[in-house]
């Protein structure tokens, strides 16, 4: 099952702004092809992603280099635990491409600020709306936590995909 879920105003964001010094984010400044297909690639295996798990370096680095993108980085106690990808597009939306940590920040409380942080830098930048989707073979918590940050579902679709052997 796919969830598509939207946020449109910053009064709806349920997490506190004040994020625990352990945490930080920063922007990717020049695009990077490697970072972002490396945090895909250790994040996303455990959860199936693979919409770009088999892309060339070429596909990489035309990604990486829309103006319309925006990678984050976010720290624990001054390491690299996960990562987000802000899309801006048409409309004033912005969408929440991927967002996820490495399998040893899971579970600290860490994704609930990462989403939140995420949804204000989307609306500050001047979004009036923010979506991302999920699915059911996504982290188990992902859904929840983005409920509880704010997000309502918008639409529901059961999808059927073939899955490459891993």
């Amino acid at each position: 099952m796919v969830y598509y879920l939207e946020i449109a105003d910053l009064s709806d964001v349920t997490v506190k702004p004040s994020i625990p010094e352990n945490i930080q984010f920063k922007r990717i400044a020049e695009p990077s092809p490697l970072v972002n297909q490396s945090f895909y690639l250790k994040i996303g295996n455990d959860w199936d992603w693979v919409d770009r798990k088999f892309w060339m370096i070429d596909q990489w680095q035309s990604y990486t280099e829309q103006a319309e993108l925006e990678t984050w980085v976010v720290h624990y106690n001054g390491s690299p635990a996960g990562y987000f990808e802000l899309v801006h597009e048409p409309k004033q939306t912005v969408q929440i491409a991927y967002l996820g940590l490495f399998p040893e920040y899971t579970g600290m409380g860490i994704g609930r600020f990462m989403t939140g942080f995420a949804i204000r830098r989307a609306l500050v930048s001047g979004a009036k709306r923010v979506w991302l989707s999920t699915c059911s073979l996504d982290h188990p918590a992902a859904l929840k936590t983005y409920l509880k940050c704010g997000f309502r579902i918008i639409r529901e679709e059961r999808v059927c995909k073939d899955f490459p052997e891993k």
